[in-house]
C-alpha cells in the first residue's frame, strides 16, 4: 500500500510543483484524491495507465482541485476502459461533468458513476469494496469541502504453503480453504487447523487526505490513529490571519491536527506559491509533531 503524490501546489502551479493529485494503490487497486490541471500528465510520468483508476475523491470543487477531471475521464475514455469507475464529491459534481458532455463533447462510453456529499457532521463511510473503506467528513472551507480516508480491511494472515505440504495438505481448495481460517481434514484423518500454517494477520492500513479547510476538530475525528496524514500547509503562522480568511490551514495547523489525532506520520503539501522555500512549514509543523516530512511532487510513501 502506497500513495504518490502528483501535485502539492495551492491555487496556481509553480516550477516544481503541480495541482493537487495524489493516487494510493493498493493490491492494483488504484484510487485517485482529488485532479487539479495537469493531474492527467502526472499519471502518465510515473507510468500509471489512467484506465487502472477505479476510484476517484474530489475534496471540493475549486479548480485547482477538479479542473483536471473531465479531461482524465475523457482520457480514459480513449483506452477501451470496460470496468466501472466510481467518482466522489461534493453536491453540484454531476452537474459539471454531465455540462462537460453535452457542451464540450467529452466522452465517457465506459460505465461510471457519480457520488455526491451532503454536509458529514462525523466521519462515515461512503464507499466500500471486499479489500477497503473510504470514509468522508465536511471540512471548514469557503465552499462545500471534504476530507477523506481510505482504511484497508482486515485480512487473513500468510500462508505458508511449503509447511502446510511438509504437514501433507494437497495444492488446491484445501489450501484456500486454510487461508480462509478453516479446518481442514485429510485423507489419511488427520486435522490441519489454520494456526499451524497461517500466519497472524496484518494490522489494516490507513490514509487521511485533509486539504483546504481551517483547523477544525472534525479533521482530528477523521484522521484519528491513522497511518499516514497529507494535510495541507498552505501558510505559515504569522499568515494565520489570511489563512482564516481563505479557508486554509497553516503549517502549525497541520501539526496540532497530527498531534491531536495521534497519527503515525505526518506529510506535508498544498504549498503557497509565496513559499520556493519550504523548510519554514516542515520547522514550523515538527515543532508541534515529531514525525512530519515534506511531500514534493512524484514523492512516494509506503503505508504500515
Amino acid at each position: 500500500m502506497e500513495v504518490t503524490l502528483l501535485g502539492t501546489s495551492s491555487a496556481i502551479p509553480v516550477p516544481g510543483r503541480n495541482l493537487s493529485g495524489t493516487v494510493l494503490v493498493l493490491d492494483q487497486e488504484y484510487v485517485l484524491f482529488d485532479c487539479g490541471e495537469g493531474t492527467q500528465f502526472s499519471i502518465r510520468k510515473i507510468q500509471l495507465h489512467p484506465s487502472k483508476i477505479k476510484t476517484i475523491c474530489i475534496t471540493h470543487l475549486h479548480g485547482d482541485h477538479s479542473f483536471g477531471l473531465p479531461g482524465l475521464l475523457s482520457g480514459i475514455n480513449y483506452s477501451n476502459k470496460s470496468d466501472h469507475l466510481t467518482v466522489i464529491g461534493p453536491k453540484g459534481l454531476k452537474e459539471i461533468l454531465d455540462v462537460s458532455q453535452k457542451h464540450q463533447q467529452f466522452f465517457a462510453d465506459f460505465p461510471f458513476s457519480v457520488i455526491e456529499l451532503d454536509f458529514i457532521e462525523t466521519p462515515e463511510v461512503v464507499y466500500e469494496t471486499g479489500k477497503f473503506q473510504i470514509s468522508a467528513v465536511s471540512l471548514d472551507h469557503r465552499i462545500p469541502a471534504f476530507g477523506y480516508r481510505f482504511s484497508e480491511k482486515p485480512g487473513s494472515g500468510q500462508l505458508n504453503a511449503e509447511l502446510a505440504g511438509k504437514l501433507g495438505v494437497p495444492k488446491g481448495p484445501l489450501l484456500g480453504d486454510l487461508k480462509e481460517g478453516k479446518p481442514v481434514r485429510l485423507p489419511d484423518g488427520r486435522v490441519i487447523h489454520p494456526s499451524e500454517v497461517v500466519g497472524e494477520p496484518r494490522k489494516p492500513r490507513s490514509f487521511a487526505y485533509i486539504t483546504d479547510t481551517r483547523f477544525c476538530s472534525r479533521s482530528v475525528l477523521l484522521a484519528a490513529n491513522t497511518d499516514l496524514l497529507m494535510h495541507e500547509a498552505t501558510y505559515l503562522a504569522d499568515l494565520a490571519m489570511k489563512a482564516d480568511e481563505t479557508g486554509h490551514s497553516t503549517a502549525l495547523d497541520a501539526g496540532k491536527v497530527a498531534a491531536l489525532a495521534g497519527v503515525k506520520e505526518l506529510v506535508l503539501f498544498h504549498y503557497s506559491a509565496r513559499y520556493m522555500d519550504l523548510s519554514p512549514l516542515l520547522r514550523e509543523a515538527s515543532g508541534v509533531f515529531g514525525t512530519v516530512s515534506l511531500g514534493h511532487d512524484f514523492k512516494t510513501l509506503k503505508i504500515g
